[in-house]
């Protein structure tokens, strides 16, 4: 019954946009050409007192009760959290003192659709540091069809692992990959091969899920490893992220994980090489904290890495204003011009935004179903703690990204992750 009622909700799902971005290749990230946006100044310790958290605290939860937002929020500076708390029962309409009837707390268990890409982005460039491979490398060493060079007139000729990363390498984000049924890495990669050109590899921004997918592909053949197990190692062992995993989350905590539709959870939703690389993970709000603690302390990339994920590479022009993107991520700056890097994610039953100010030390995380907005909390949750910080001096903006050599880039495709 599961199965039939799974795939009436997916068929009757209308899907959010899937995206990729854009970079002209750079050399390896151990010099970088130009400052980045996320080069972290020290952070205080203690920055927010008590008085202030209180009015963080006040603030977000009379918005969150007037809007009856239901999910789960943090805010965290210097690798603490000012406001971690959850909103409504973790699966609504459940019979009273049933775990379907705890409320949503930090350790309840969300899928982060998109925000995956992050993370698929810093595990290339921990591959990148222990130099497996190069940013430059073409990915044609990795995706041709027999395991060899492709023939010059594959669209993959002059495509880097750079330009997967920064969603810019030019191919339609329109692959025909299942996004919750393709059956094989193999046959992902088939349709991956067939894409057609839409611009110059580093031409143009255009949100490509596919790329992502690719990503996830490399990992697994420059690793030797699963791509599950080489995230786990590369990412979640050393942050501590112990209740972080994949569908269908067979090493967590079925009981913590949050309703997406009536009688589909967070762990029991489709897995398959539609949605490696591009979304998937399923984390909480405590293992969130742990990420971006272990990325400001040095203990997942070097300073230079860092810089080089943060640097902007294109104008990731759409439908609305996003910034640039990065390796991985959307870069822009806050009213009062510290440098923000954020990604959003949206797939079947599930919404999120997270944005990292690492100059503050500031983390601001929304996870929810999709009867909630999280971006209007996000950016009241900033508004707030960044009232409370104390002034800094103005960051410069980032740096401009190349200008595109072709019209400007298309509407990401709609697709289930965003």
């Amino acid at each position: 019954m599961f199965a039939l009622a799974l795939a009436i909700a997916l068929t009757l799902f209308a899907p959010g946009e899937h995206s990729s971005h854009a970079f002209a290749a750079p050399a390896e990230p151990a010099e970088p050409a130009a400052p980045s946006p996320s080069a972290a100044a020290p952070v205080p310790a203690r920055p927010i007192s008590g008085i202030a958290r209180k009015r963080i605290e006040s603030g977000i939860a009379k918005e969150a009760a007037r809007v009856k937002f239901r999910g789960a929020i943090l805010v965290s500076v210097a690798g603490e959290p000012v406001f971690r708390r959850g909103f409504g029962p973790r699966i609504p309409d459940s019979a009273p003192g049933s775990a379907g009837a705890k409320p949503i707390d930090a350790d309840s268990i969300y899928e982060i659709a998109s925000i995956a890409k992050p993370f698929t982005a810093i595990a290339i460039l921990r591959l990148v540091e222990q130099k497996k491979l190069s940013l430059d490398d073409e990915i044609t060493r990795w995706l041709s069809p027999a395991g060899g060079a492709a023939d010059g007139a594959s669209p993959l000729r002059g495509i880097t692992i750079h330009h997967l990363l920064s969603h810019s390498s030019g191919l339609d984000n329109d692959t025909g990959i299942s996004p919750y049924a393709e059956p094989s890495r193999d046959a992902a990669v088939a349709k991956f091969i067939a894409s057609k050109v839409q611009a110059k590899p580093g031409a143009q921004f255009s949100y490509n899920n596919a790329g992502y997918i690719m990503l996830a592909v490399i990992l697994e053949k420059v690793s030797g490893k699963s791509f599950e197990d080489c995230v786990r190692d590369e990412i979640f062992k050393p942050a501590g992220m112990t209740s972080t995993g994949f569908p269908p989350g067979d090493t967590l905590d079925a009981t913590q994980s949050v309703q997406r539709k009536p009688g589909i959870t967070m762990l029991t939703h489709p897995w398959g090489w539609g949605y490696r690389g591009c979304g998937g993970i399923l984390t909480t709000l405590n293992d969130l904290t742990r990420f971006d603690r272990a990325l400001r302390d040095g203990k997942l990339l070097s300073p230079e890495s860092i810089e080089v994920m943060s640097r902007p590479v294109v104008k990731a022009e759409g439908p609305t204003p996003r910034g640039s993107y990065a390796l991985g991520w959307f870069v822009d700056q806050t009213p009062d011009g510290r440098a923000r890097l954020w990604h959003s994610g949206g797939s079947f039953g599930v919404r999120a935004n997270l944005v990292r100010i690492p100059e503050s030390g500031v983390l601001i995380v929304a996870l929810c179903d999709d009867t909630a907005e999280p971006f209007a909390m996000t950016t009241l949750a900033e508004r707030l703690v960044l009232k409370e910080l104390p002034a800094t001096k103005k960051s410069p903006a980032p740096p401009a990204p190349a200008a595109p050599t072709t019209p400007s880039p298309t509407t990401p495709s709609q697709q289930p992750n965003r």
